[in-house]
């Protein structure tokens, strides 16, 4: 039986007692490892160190009271979330992988979003200084942001304060949206007045299924919701941007030994012509970001004849969100499931020698078929950790 008190302590302001709860919630409770084979398996997780009412604790019962072992941390620009990560799955005994995501300009000074995973666990700290330089170009643009958004606010009477950050700890659009919803609620209070407000002075159309959402201020989730809506749906031209390159963060992942993956933007082709290109060594898509006709074993495919790890991912950021997505079958369902595991391979064996990873000189060298080093370092990733049942 789940202890509300335990879950609850998962979001307390210090790591340790987060961890101590965890270990009481493990001892007192069974998780069971998600029987769907055609289920995804790969969960990125976003946590209070990218602006998300998350904590690795908690995101990692979550996943694992769902069924769902295999769980990473990719928070923006940050790594601060990845040893309370580890420590959680040690006492879960679930499979994870340590990354990063940010954004970058291509040579054309396009935005371009990558990820960095299977991050060595003595690099975390080195690897976190350096992504400093990414968090302060967030953080320039979401002050730029916060200005602008408080200048339209100030007729109201409304003013949104600066969410709280600090030298590992980045502040995401979303995080901006969340203290904006947050001002709304101060201000207006009841769901009636706020529901008037978006609609009649911010002009948005709410839907049934959001209005139903925001009925009742009491719902634990409702600034959770209604920053949601507030970012999705206000009409608001972001600030420009500033990026670095991407040939730098694919650099900085590979002398840190982590693998460098874009994230799927558009058509497959280009994304593989533009990661050979530039040495990316990974292409991941977002399962929930698709289109109907996107076929994952084609793309499965492509990927591995252009010598490209596929992954396939979804995103737990919103409490809310479903957890649940299916490929066509259990076959090509297994495949990114063991690429998932390869990545966790990697961690492992990158951590205990950096050369022995799974993009390495010597490993390539010594298994040249992509193939084969996947099912080789997915081995070593299930190995590494305490799953029993697949």
């Amino acid at each position: 039986m789940q202890d509300e008190q335990l879950v609850s302590n998962l979001r307390k302001k210090y790591k340790f007692s987060r961890l101590d709860a965890l270990k009481k919630l493990s001892a007192s409770e069974n998780f069971e490892v998600e029987q769907n084979q055609k289920a995804n398996f790969n969960f990125h997780c976003r946590t209070e160190f990218s602006g998300f009412d998350s904590t690795p604790s908690l995101s990692a019962y979550k996943l694992m009271k769902n069924g769902f072992p295999a769980v990473a941390i990719v928070d923006y620009a940050s790594l601060s979330g990845a040893k309370e990560l580890m420590k959680a799955e040690k006492i879960l005994g679930g499979l994870y992988y340590i990354g990063t995501e940010t954004e970058v300009a291509d040579e054309n000074g396009n935005p371009v979003k990558m990820l960095s995973l299977g991050i060595p666990h003595k690099n975390i700290k080195p690897f976190n200084f350096e992504l400093f330089f990414y968090r302060i170009l967030r953080n320039e643009f979401t002050d730029s942001l916060l200005e602008k958004l408080n200048s339209r606010l100030k007729k109201y009477g409304m003013a949104i304060s600066a969410p709280p950050r600090s030298f590992f700890k980045t502040t995401s659009a979303e995080d901006v949206f969340v203290c904006f919803a947050n001002a709304v609620i101060e201000k207006y209070e009841t769901a009636d007045k706020i529901n008037e407000f978006i609609s009649e002075e911010l002009g948005i159309t709410l839907s049934d299924e959001e209005a139903k959402r925001l009925e009742d201020t009491a719902n634990v989730y409702y600034n959770a919701d209604l920053a949601e809506i507030l970012f999705k749906k206000y009409k608001l031209k972001f600030p420009t941007r500033k990026f670095k390159k991407v040939s730098e963060f694919v650099s900085t992942s590979d002398n840190f030994g982590a693998i460098s993956a874009l994230i799927l933007s558009g058509d497959v082709d280009e994304a593989i012509n533009f990661a050979v290109k530039h040495g990316i060594k990974s292409i991941v898509f977002s399962v929930d970001k698709v289109g109907d006709d996107f076929n994952a074993r084609v793309f499965y495919d492509k990927c591995l004849q252009n010598g490209i790890l596929p992954l396939a991912r979804l995103v737990c950021d919103y409490p809310k969100k479903k957890l649940l997505w299916e490929f066509d079958s259990e076959e090509t369902a297994e495949l990114f499931r063991e690429t998932t595991f390869a990545v966790a391979g990697h961690e492992i064996s990158a951590s205990l020698h950096i050369e022995d990873g799974l993009f390495s000189e010597r490993s390539v060298e010594n298994t040249p078929d992509l193939k084969d080093r996947i099912r080789l370092f997915s081995r070593i990733g299930l190995k590494g950790s305490d799953i029993k049942t697949l």
